[in-house]
């Protein structure tokens, strides 16, 4: 009954008995060594406080009932109880030792709470031990970033790289080197040479990569293995120079640039979104700055055409989203050494033209921009019911 929850409670005759719970509370008290008590039946919204009287072996806990505090004898403690205020799926455990000080924590949905609650050294104790306010379901912890080992790639990467000797100076035995051996020369890189041509000052070669791997690494390994093989052609027992510190190397495919611009615009069309009042479809583009993807010795362009596409081709992407998700792979240019040219986005996949520093790889700018766009959208995939954007 309500107002009995301060008085002294009688022995009880039932030694045996467990509440039975109800929907979201569930109370847990400990007591000091000697001091067996018996909690009371609780009631609706009403603290408990109490010194209970010791019981035969056993000690019998209230009938719980939802949104209420119980609180047990805590000794040493002036003003500083405080218990939590429940939320769902939520369990909190508190133990109390003689002349420890504690406070109990707020309660966070989907998480428990236990141990003992110290006062920190030269902090009070709402400073020492705080949790969040109540909020709702942190869908971000369910959501797993990208890994590179993880994923697969359907690609195709292909490099133009060109060198010239040291000086311009005549070296002859690099007009005897053809694809053949090349080919062999590149093989513990996993390199795979498609085309070489060479004279007595300049090298000429079209190059396979794999999707992490990058243009400046692969100019450097391949230079190291021509360098040394033409020692050994030279006969040559001290370090010389005789290839020159730059290169060209520029991307290649079966696509021109001109070609990839004018597919990314056509995206709302060829998907049948153009025709609606509110289109599905954000597309923009950017002014090129080559500030950040510029090298210092050597003279590359490194333009990509990526996509990509949403888990089990799910329509996640609206207008809106686009610009959010657009914005936000803006922001990662300069920490990622990558210039956006034009992004289209449409509800199940999105359409990137980007330029890239040479000593970035394809494969991890993919992958920062995944992880980016679904760590920014985890409240949109719970929604949608998927764990995972791509």
């Amino acid at each position: 009954p309500r107002g009995a929850s301060r008085r002294s409670l009688q022995r009880s005759r039932y030694t045996n008995r467990c509440h039975g719970l109800a929907p979201w509370s569930i109370t847990q008290v400990a007591t000091e060594k000697s001091l067996y008590e018996q909690m009371p039946r609780a009631c609706p919204v009403e603290h408990h406080a109490g010194r209970y009287r010791e019981v035969a072996n056993t000690k019998q806990m209230p009938r719980a009932c939802p949104v209420e505090h119980h609180a047990g004898r805590y000794r040493e403690v002036a003003n500083t109880n405080r218990c939590h205020g429940l939320a769902p799926w939520s369990i909190t455990q508190f133990a109390k030792e003689k002349s420890n000080t504690k406070r109990m924590p707020r309660a966070c949905p989907v998480e428990h709470h236990a141990g003992r609650y110290h006062q920190a050294q030269n902090r009070p104790v709402t400073q020492a031990w705080s949790c969040h306010p109540l909020r709702d379901w942190g869908s971000e912890m369910l959501i797993q970033p990208y890994a590179l080992e993880e994923l697969q790639f359907a690609y195709c990467y292909r490099v133009y790289l060109r060198w010239r000797t040291y000086r311009a100076q005549s070296c002859a035995p690099l007009t005897k080197l053809d694809k053949s051996i090349l080919s062999e020369l590149a093989q513990p890189y996993d390199i795979h040479v498609l085309e070489t041509a060479s004279d007595s000052t300049d090298l000429l070669s079209e190059v396979s990569l794999k999707p992490l791997e990058t243009i400046s690494g692969a100019a450097g390994k391949l230079k190291g293995q021509v360098s040394k093989w033409l020692r050994t052609e030279l006969q040559l027992q001290q370090p010389t120079n005789l290839l020159s510190l730059g290169y060209f190397a520029c991307t290649v495919g079966n696509s021109t640039s001109v070609e990839v611009d004018a597919y990314l615009d056509s995206q709302g069309k060829h998907h049948g979104y153009s025709a609606r009042a509110l289109a599905p479809v954000y597309l923009k583009k950017y002014k090129l700055d080559e500030t950040n993807i510029t090298p210092r010795h050597a003279k590359v362009i490194s333009q990509f055409h990526i996509v990509l596409a949403t888990t089990g081709r799910i329509g996640v992407f609206g207008s809106e989203l686009g610009r959010h998700v657009a914005e936000r792979w803006s922001e990662l240019q300069r920490e990622s050494r990558f210039a956006l040219l034009k992004v289209s986005f449409v509800p199940d996949h999105v359409h990137i033209a980007m330029r890239l520093h040479p000593s970035m790889s394809p494969g991890s700018v993919a992958i920062s921009l995944m992880n980016a766009a679904q760590e920014l959208m985890s409240r949109e995939l719970v929604s949608v019911g998927i764990n995972r954007l791509w």
